[in-house]
């Protein structure tokens, strides 16, 4: 996608028969605690036009800072664009995902979000370190 550096991973789920990806996840590692909250508080800025959404049920145990937000991507076809960013110590993940009839459900959704809170625990331990 010709951003970030050699540092970050990133992946596009793309479910059999759809033409664009209906997930896309990004994971920017930094090498320190200020850079990455920088890098949190810089994805903050895109989510302009987004609001909370109380259909969905997810709070992130792991997580430092966390937004998740939706916004109405089309009023006649009932379905929202949603992101998660969230900052996990030294990494920072944007998660962009289609919700609705034709792509994930809110629990689909629900669930991808609970498996990277998870997978962060996982990796990096079951509470956040203290800030240095």
């Amino acid at each position: 996608m010709d951003i970030g550096d050699d540092n970050d991973a990133y992946a596009d789920y793309m479910p059999i028969g759809e033409e664009y990806g209906s997930v896309q996840i990004f994971v920017y590692y930094q090498s320190h605690w200020n850079a990455a909250r920088d890098k949190y508080q810089y994805w903050l800025l895109f989510l302009s036009g987004y609001e909370p959404i109380n259909q969905i049920d997810f709070q992130s145990t792991r997580a430092q800072e966390w937004m998740l937000v939706c916004q109405d991507a089309s009023a006649d076809e009932n379905w929202l664009w949603c992101a998660y960013v969230a900052r996990y110590d030294e990494f920072v993940i944007d998660l962009r995902a289609g919700v609705g009839s034709d792509d994930l459900s809110i629990a689909e959704f629900e669930k991808v979000l609970r498996a990277i809170d998870q997978r962060a625990i996982e990796l990096l331990g079951p509470t956040p370190a203290p800030m240095p």
